[in-house]
């Protein structure tokens, strides 16, 4: 009898959880931001929008400002008595960055080297979390000029992506019901430039812009809520049940 009974409360307790969330495949919701792009210089926040975009705008090292991005509306579901959950949140920022590296030699005859970079690291900070970039060109290899000159190697670019997710505990932070948009905070560091050479006779500096399309992406399933009062009816159905059976064991016994 304790089997049978056990065996109904779980099977009780399935079939309310199963009634209270009816999930369907996961759906994505893409926003995109240039977050450096207009307007520049910007005296509000750049907006997302859900159309891609791009190239991205490269600013100059040591730029910091904000851009928007809408709140994950889960009272957005169009049919009657379901709601948007999330399942996902993930965070890139597909960075660019053109760079133009200054080689000086201090020597009196041409000297080669190797490794030569130009770099910004970008940084976006998002609820709960950072994503970090290192904007870098090369590693390039090139000749420096004789004799205490200063040879320029410009046009450097190259692309990348850094990505990140939001843990599950921090969905929160990025989910209600409404409209509502979230602030996230970007910034490029100082530039850095560098190379190696024989001997180390060579100085490395230069400038550089870097930028980026940062990509928020909301994956998400419509669950479909049994109202509070409903699932306290199913709750007292059930301890109804496990006393009933309770007494009807007694009297058998």
């Amino acid at each position: 009898m304790k089997s049978r009974l056990a065996k109904f409360l779980i099977r009780g307790a399935t079939a309310l959880i199963t009634l209270s969330s009816i999930a369907l495949a996961d759906v994505h919701l893409v926003y995109y931001v240039d977050i450096f792009g207009p307007p520049n210089p910007k005296t509000t926040p750049t907006a997302s929008t859900t159309l891609p975009v791009g190239p991205a705008t490269l600013a100059p090292a040591n730029t910091s400002l904000s851009v928007l991005v809408p709140m994950f509306n889960q009272a957005s579901d169009p049919n009657l008595g379901f709601k948007y959950q999330l399942t996902g949140v993930n965070i890139e920022l597909d960075w660019s960055t053109l760079g133009s590296l200054k080689v000086f030699n201090i020597t009196e005859k041409a000297v080669p080297f190797t490794k030569g970079t130009t770099s910004i690291p970008l940084t976006i900070t998002a609820p709960s979390i950072s994503v970090y970039a290192n904007a870098a060109t090369g590693p390039i290899s090139g000749r420096a000029a004789c004799c205490l000159a200063v040879t320029t190697f410009p046009g450097l670019t190259k692309t990348g992506a850094a990505v990140d997710n939001v843990a599950p505990v921090n969905y929160g932070l990025y989910e209600g019901n409404g409209v509502k948009t979230l602030t996230f905070g970007v910034a490029s560091d100082a530039g850095s430039y560098g190379g190696s050479s024989p001997g180390d006779t060579l100085f490395f500096g230069g400038s550089a812009t870097a930028g980026g399309i940062l990509k928020v992406d909301y994956s998400y399933i419509e669950v479909k809520a049994v109202e509070a009062g409903t699932i306290s009816l199913l709750l007292v159905m059930l301890a109804g049940f496990a006393g009933f059976a309770g007494v009807l064991k007694k009297k058998l016994a």
